[in-house]
């Protein structure tokens, strides 16, 4: 910290290949760390963020306040989510050396990205490396040959590693020239707004595709017979999934904790199972 002209100016803080390497680390064998229905791995996420938001913010409240931000809910293929967490490291940065990024910007971003990168991770490397390694291990292990786990572990192992490690500092350097970029042409409103319209249609596809709920409700009028499930479906599809996702809509709009939420999901869920309802 300078004086300059009876005024204080903050020293910019600049992160060196070792921090970036400790969150790296970080990232690599904690992804899952405390994984739950709340914010999935939003912990293991605020854990690999730790030291950079130790080396790049002094003040206890900004401290807080950038845990926060990392503590949003996340989910994503933990190899090529790497880069969105360069990416966020850039811009935790530049907020950091007192640019305007609002908070919101940086959670847009992560969660616009979520979903194409994990279906290129899943794809990649659990639909093709994983399927095609055990493949080759299981036909190896059934002979008795020991290189056949040891074909799988490495061949695994290792191209997680050094993807997780490349896409971990390419999303930083590519995040910081894209951040300047924004700074200077002022678009980061505009870029806010789009990342937040991505993340919401990210958002809306995992609650139209994940959420599963259906009722066995049938009434019986003499001869004829109505279920229930039916008349909803031709009325609207998948209108109980709907209602069940604005519901929590609904109630954490009225400060509702998302614990309180699953809960009373969980609570309900069991008596109207076993009430036949659902």
């Amino acid at each position: 910290m300078t004086i300059v002209n009876q005024e204080i100016v903050q020293e910019k803080v600049q992160l060196t290949k070792s921090d970036i390497n400790k969150s790296f680390f970080r990232w690599l064998f904690f992804s899952h760390s405390c994984y739950n229905y709340e914010r999935l791995q939003g912990m293991g996420v605020a854990h690999a963020m730790a030291p950079i938001i130790e080396k790049l913010y002094k003040s206890k409240e900004d401290r807080k306040s950038a845990l926060d931000r990392s503590m949003s809910f996340f989910n994503c293929e933990p190899t090529f989510a790497a880069m969105i967490h360069g990416f966020t490291i850039a811009v935790e940065e530049k907020k950091a050396n007192g640019e305007d990024i609002p908070d919101e910007t940086i959670n847009a971003f992560k969660t616009s990205l979520m979903g194409p990168l994990s279906g290129m991770g899943d794809s990649l490397l659990q639909g093709l490396l994983a399927v095609v390694l055990l493949s080759i291990g299981i036909d190896l292990a059934m002979e008795g040959n020991i290189m056949g786990p040891i074909i799988f572990l490495v061949g695994t192992a290792v191209p997680v590693w050094v993807l997780t490690y490349i896409f971990y500092h390419k999303g930083y350097s590519l995040g910081t020239t894209a951040i300047e970029s924004m700074l200077s042409n002022r678009k980061i409103e505009k870029i806010t707004n789009a990342a937040g319209i991505a993340g919401l249609a990210v958002i809306g596809a995992m609650a139209a595709t994940r959420v599963n709920l259906s009722t066995k409700i049938v009434f019986n009028f003499g001869e004829s017979t109505v279920v229930m499930q039916e008349v909803l479906n031709k009325f609207i599809p998948n209108l109980l999934p709907l209602g069940t996702v604005m519901l929590c809509w609904f109630l954490l709009n009225k400060k509702w904790s998302p614990v309180k939420i699953i809960i009373g999901l969980f609570v309900g869920g069991a008596i109207g199972s076993i009430l036949g309802i659902f």
